[in-house]
């Protein structure tokens, strides 16, 4: 299984490169987790390739993955699909309920105080799903570091957001 979404294919596409060394065929070697996620694309863009992998980070999209892998090992063990039907039933189920929990909490907190801040722009599926605006100082990006610019936007979204609370991550 991989993500599918522009996420093996950029940098150093290691995903590409290991099918094709492998011999894999698409679709029946290996196959999309994503297949039938509505697509965020990158600020700016709408084409292939431009497409912001982070899917999982909505979990409706999430029962999507797991719908799909799901319906892949049922096709490849077949004598186990009651086993997977049943685990299938049962993560939906916690994704559901986990969805319904985030939504409500993140309802209850008022507009002007929500604001997840990172390095990435990787939380729109998230921002999108539970109404929480995002900001970042690249939007794709795991190899430099932000510009001036870059930083620049991202404290004058601060100063007015003027978050409680910032966590950083490990790579800013």
């Amino acid at each position: 299984f991989y993500n599918g979404i522009n996420l093996e294919d950029g940098g150093q596409a290691w995903f590409t490169k290991l099918v094709k060394n492998a011999q894999k065929k698409k679709n029946k070697d290996y196959f999309a987790a994503s297949d039938g996620v509505d697509v965020i694309y990158l600020e700016g863009e709408s084409e292939k390739g431009k497409e912001d992998p982070h899917a999982w980070l909505n979990l409706e999209n999430g029962i999507i993955y797991s719908k799909n892998i799901a319906k892949q090992l049922m096709t490849k063990d077949p004598k186990n699909k009651d086993t997977y039907e049943k685990n299938l039933k049962a993560y939906v189920a916690k994704l559901e309920k986990l969805d319904k929990e985030a939504k409500s909490k993140f309802d209850a907190i008022p507009a002007n105080k929500k604001l997840i801040v990172t390095s990435e722009g990787c939380f729109k599926y998230f921002s999108k799903a539970y109404g929480v605006p995002s900001a970042y100082i690249w939007e794709i990006n795991t190899e430099e570091e932000g510009t001036p610019d870059q930083m620049s936007s991202l404290i004058e979204k601060l100063k007015v957001v003027k978050p409680a609370a910032l966590f950083v991550e490990s790579s800013v």
